[in-house]
């Protein structure tokens, strides 16, 4: 029996259900009213928001991405299972974050993942404009060639490795940054993934609506 879009897209759409309730239950609940203990627990939520907000923009991409989807193909259910992967680790490396704020090590792994799932995206991306025949990706790949070269904007597999590259290079900068002041390490590492995540839901959604 062949696997549908709809029973993927529904797969998906579970998993990232359960990715968010994986991460609410992972805010340790103070032991104590003591004013530390109650910043750390809001500190927890603070991080746990910020992870909401990346997950839920991972959900939105998937969703306008699949909405291009004539056929599926062995390769967009792998990339897919990889998207999926990484993105059920964002739990463990935001539990990561909360258990240790301000250390370095688990903030460049939080961004780690965070790159990893948006490159299985990017390379959904290329196959399905690559692939599609819906009216909106032919017009696309039609503007890629007659721009012979040049980065349009208008060239979603452009657009989307630039928009990788931009992402894995700002996280190198930060990284050499948190690296040399350790205390801004945690803020600038989170602050990231975070940014792009609501540029990626405001920009694409006025985009698409």
């Amino acid at each position: 029996m062949e696997l549908t879009k709809s029973r993927l897209e529904s797969f998906s759409d579970g998993v990232i259900a359960i990715i968010i309730t994986i991460m609410v239950l992972s805010i340790p609940l103070p032991d104590s009213f003591e004013p530390e203990k109650i910043f750390g627990f809001m500190l927890s939520i603070f991080i746990y928001f910020i992870s909401f907000v990346v997950v839920g923009s991972f959900w939105n991409s998937h969703h306008r991405i699949f909405r291009y989807i004539d056929k599926l193909t062995n390769k967009v259910i792998c990339y897919n299972l990889f998207y999926l992967f990484f993105l059920s680790l964002i739990p463990i490396f935001t539990k990561w974050v909360i258990e240790n704020p301000g250390n370095l090590i688990p903030a460049i792994g939080y961004d780690l993942i965070y790159i990893l799932v948006n490159l299985c995206y990017v390379l959904i991306f290329h196959i399905v404009v690559r692939t599609s025949e819906r009216d909106e990706i032919r017009n696309m790949r039609e503007r890629r060639k007659n721009a012979a070269g040049k980065a349009s904007r208008q060239a979603p597999p452009i657009s989307a490795w630039i928009r990788l590259i931009i992402i894995v290079g700002t996280a190198v900068a930060i990284i050499i940054i948190s690296i040399a002041i350790p205390a801004v390490s945690t803020f600038f590492l989170l602050g990231l993934p975070v940014v792009f995540a609501l540029i990626n839901l405001f920009y694409d959604s006025g985009k698409h609506a």
